[in-house]
C-alpha cells in the first residue's frame, strides 16, 4: 500500500485511527497497530509479509538469549564462564547476522552474484550454463522495505549484544517497533532506544496543535511527492528521451536531484506525520541537505538514520578515526561502499559509495569549505562552499542514476556538449529551453522553501505554523490546490520503495 493512494488517505489510516483510539489498553493499541502494519504491508503481495514475520520472531529471541547471557555474565564472572558465555554470545549475534544479510543478499544481490559466477566459471572453461542466456538483470521480485526492516532489527541485536540496551520482555512491544506501518518501507530507520518505549507506554490522545502539526506534516509531503516530486519525474523521463539534445544531461541531473530529494523527504513527512496520529515520534531524515558546505556536512542532513546507522555499526565497529591514516581512509571507502551496496546489485551502486567516500577523504585532506570562507568571509565564502559542494553532489547523482554504461556516457556526453548549443540548430535549441523552463517552475519554490528551514534552521513545517491564521490558511488552500490541480495525474511509486 502506498501513502498517495486513495485506499490509504480515506480507508486504511482512519480505520485504522479509529479502532486505535477506541482502545485504553496500551497492548490492545500495539496488537491494532500490529495487525495494520501488516496488512499494510502484504496489500500487494501477503506472502511477503512472512518475511516480516520470520525477521521478528528470530531477532525477538535471539535478543532475549544475548540479554539473558548478559545478566548471567554479570552474577557468573568466573574467567572460564566468562569466555564460553562471550562466545555463545557471538554465536547467536552471527546468526542474526547471517539471517538479515542472508535474506539482503539473496533478494537483492543473488542474480548479480550467480550471473558473475558463471562469467567466472566460463572463463575457466566450465561451461555449467549457457552464458549467453544468463542474465545480470535483477528477476526476483525485492520485497519492499527489505533493507529498511533488516537494518532496524539488526541494531536491535547488536544494542543488545554491546550491553546498550535490554531485551524486550514483551513480544506485542516488538512486533509494534520493527513493523510499524509509518516507517516500515522507507524509513527512518530507528533505533529500539528511541522508538520502543515510545510503544511500550501508553499514549495519551493527542491535542489539536500535534494534530495540527501532524496533518501539516502529511499533506505537506502529498504536496513534495506530487507537485514536485513526481512532475520532476516526468521532466527526467523527456531529459532520457531527448538526452542527445547538448545541454539536457545537466537538466536531468539537476531534476533528478530535486525529484529524489522531494520524493524521499515527502515519505519521511507522511511516516512522522501519521506517526504522529498514534502519539510516536520518529526522527528527522533530511535538514536541507542541498546547503551542506562540505560532504560531512552533506551527509549529516541527507538520509540522516543510515548515515547514523553505518556510522556507529560499521564505520566506528572497524576502526572510526583511530589508527593511521591509511588505515582510516580505508575504513571510510569499505564504510562508504557498503552504504552504496545496501541500494542494490547495480554497479553503479558502489561506485557511487565509494565516490563519497572519495570526497569525504579529499575534503579532510583539502578543507575546501573552510578555505572559502576564511578568503571570502562567512557569508559569500558559505555561497560559493554550497555551490562546489552541489556540483560535487550533482556528479553522484549521475552515478546513482545510470543503469548502464549508455545512460553514464550519453548524459556525460550531453553535458559536455552544452556550450555547443550556441551554434545548434534551432529545433535543438527551442527542445533544450521547451524542456528545461520545468527547473524554473518546479525547482524555484523547492529552494525558496528550503533557504526559509535553512536560514531560520527549522523546517517549514514547523515555520508555518508559527504563521497568523490568514497566512496558515492560504498555506493549506495552496496546498489543497496543488495537489487536486498540479498533482502529477500519472503518479509514480516512492523512489525508495526499490532499495
Amino acid at each position: 500500500m502506498i501513502f498517495h493512494s486513495l485506499n490509504y488517505i480515506f480507508l486504511f489510516l482512519p480505520v485504522t485511527l479509529i479502532l486505535y483510539n477506541l482502545s485504553s489498553l496500551n497492548k490492545i493499541r500495539n496488537i491494532i497497530l500490529i495487525l495494520a502494519s501488516y496488512i499494510f504491508y502484504a496489500w500487494g503481495n501477503p506472502y511477503l509479509s512472512l518475511l516480516l514475520l520470520s525477521s521478528s520472531i528470530i531477532d525477538y529471541h535471539i535478543g532475549k538469549k544475548i540479554d539473558h547471557i548478559n545478566q548471567i555474565s554479570d552474577i557468573n564472572s568466573t574467567q572460564e564462564n566468562t569466555d564460553k558465555l562471550v562466545n555463545r554470545k557471538k554465536s547467536l549475534l552471527i546468526i542474526s547476522i547471517f539471517f538479515n544479510i542472508g535474506l539482503l543478499f539473496f533478494f537483492k544481490y543473488w542474480d548479480w552474484f550467480f550471473g558473475v559466477s558463471i562469467l567466472a566459471l566460463s572463463k575457466l572453461g566450465l561451461n555449467i550454463f549457457d552464458i549467453n542466456s544468463v542474465t545480470f538483470q535483477h528477476q526476483i521480485q525485492v520485497p519492499p522495505g527489505i533493507s529498511f526492516y533488516t537494518f532496524q532489527t539488526l541494531s536491535y541485536t547488536l544494542d543488545i549484544y554491546k550491553g546498550e540496551f535490554k531485551a524486550k520482555k514483551s513480544i506485542v512491544d516488538y512486533f509494534a517497533f520493527v513493523a510499524f506501518f509509518p516507517q516500515l518501507i522507507a524509513g527512518p530507520i530507528e533505533r529500539a532506544k528511541d522508538l520502543l518505549p515510545q510503544l511500550s507506554k501508553f499514549r495519551k490522545p493527542i491535542t489539536s496543535e500535534m494534530a495540527e502539526h501532524a496533518f501539516f506534516l502529511i499533506s505537506w509531503g502529498l504536496f513534495k511527492k506530487l507537485v514536485f516530486a513526481d512532475n520532476l519525474g516526468h521532466l527526467v523521463e523527456r531529459c532520457l528521451e531527448n538526452i542527445e539534445t547538448p545541454g539536457l544531461g545537466l537538466t536531468l541531473l539537476i531534476a533528478f536531484s530535486f525529484q529524489i530529494y522531494c520524493d524521499f523527504s515527502a515519505y519521511t513527512d507522511i511516516a512522522r506525520g501519521t506517526a504522529n496520529l498514534f502519539g510516536i515520534q520518529l526522527k528527522r531524515n533530511f535538514l536541507t541537505p542541498y546547503f551542506a558546505i562540505n560532504p560531512s556536512d552533506f551527509w549529516k542532513r541527507w538520509h540522516i538514520s543510515l548515515s547514523q546507522w553505518v556510522r556507529d555499526y560499521i564505520y566506528i565497529p572497524l576502526g572510526g578515526n583511530r589508527g593511521s591514516k591509511l588505515k582510516n581512509t580505508l575504513t571510510v571507502l569499505i564504510t562508504m561502499a557498503i552504504m552504496g551496496l545496501w541500494h542494490g546489485a547495480r554497479k553503479f551502486f558502489p561506485i557511487w559509495g565509494i565516490y563519497n567516500g572519495l570526497l569525504l577523504i579529499f575534503y579532510r585532506i583539502i578543507p575546501v569549505d573552510k578555505y572559502l570562507i576564511k578568503t571570502f568571509g562567512n557569508i559569500k565564502g558559505k555561497i560559493v562552499a554550497i555551490l562546489i559542494m552541489y556540483s560535487f553532489t550533482l556528479f553522484g547523482w549521475l552515478l546513482f542514476f545510470s543503469r548502464d554504461n549508455d545512460d553514464f556516457i550519453s548524459i556525460l556526453n550531453s553535458i559536455f556538449s552544452t556550450f555547443s548549443l550556441l551554434s545548434a540548430s534551432k529545433e535543438l535549441i527551442i527542445s533544450f529551453f521547451g524542456i528545461s523552463y520545468g527547473l524554473i517552475i518546479f525547482c524555484l519554490p523547492i529552494l525558496i522553501t528550503e533557504f526559509i528551514g535553512y536560514r531560520f534552521n527549522l523546517e517549514f513545517v514547523d515555520i508555518a505554523k508559527k504563521v497568523g491564521p490568514i497566512s496558515k490558511l492560504i498555506i493549506y488552500l495552496l496546498i489543497i490546490y496543488g495537489i487536486l490541480f498540479i498533482g502529477s495525474r500519472g503518479s509514480y511509486d516512492f523512489i525508495y520503495f526499490q532499495f
